[in-house]
């Protein structure tokens, strides 16, 4: 009995360093004991809840593989999570989106626009965009479709109202 608290002990205070390297609130799926299986299983941000966290990321070195695997809420923002689902997204839909962005709208191109965390009011600037940009975007029918979601980015990037309205973009 004595070994296992002296191992929760030991633990507890190499993760401290976990727990105090987060200040305040980041707005992120984890709190103070950072990302890590300890985040998905100790959510709530009260003082016990990140001290079992931290525990539990410090005593299984979930945290580490969180971080290098973009695992257990350790991706900054969700970034990550976000890219490969619009990759994803225009990949199986590239032909829709590709005939959505030469009419200058549609359901495809408004689904991307969400995906990209668009607001609903700047819809029409992604549309006008994509119009626009059709071709430099979509330079000829053997692009790959990844190679066209970067440009495809790339160009709604250039746009101001967009850099400020879309949130995963």
């Amino acid at each position: 009995m004595n070994s296992i608290s002296t191992g929760l002990a030991i633990a507890l205070v190499f993760s401290a360093g976990s727990a105090l390297a987060q200040e305040g609130d980041n707005g992120r799926a984890y709190g103070m004991a950072g990302c890590g299986l300890g985040s998905q299983l100790f959510n709530q941000n009260k003082a016990i809840d990140q001290i079992l966290a931290a525990t539990t990321n410090g005593s299984f070195g979930t945290q580490t593989f969180g971080i290098t695997s973009g695992t257990s809420n350790c991706t900054q923002g969700g970034v990550a999570v976000e890219v490969k689902q619009q990759g994803a997204f225009f990949e199986t839909n590239f032909r829709e989106i590709q005939a959505d962005a030469a009419r200058g709208g549609g359901d495809y191109l408004a689904a991307m626009g969400a995906l990209m965390g668009c607001d609903r009011e700047v819809l029409p600037v992604v549309f006008e965009t994509a119009r626009r940009d059709f071709d430099q975007v979509f330079p000829n029918e053997t692009i790959a479709p990844m190679d066209a979601f970067v440009s495809f980015k790339g160009s709604m990037k250039g746009r101001s109202e967009l850099a400020e309205k879309c949130a995963a973009l």
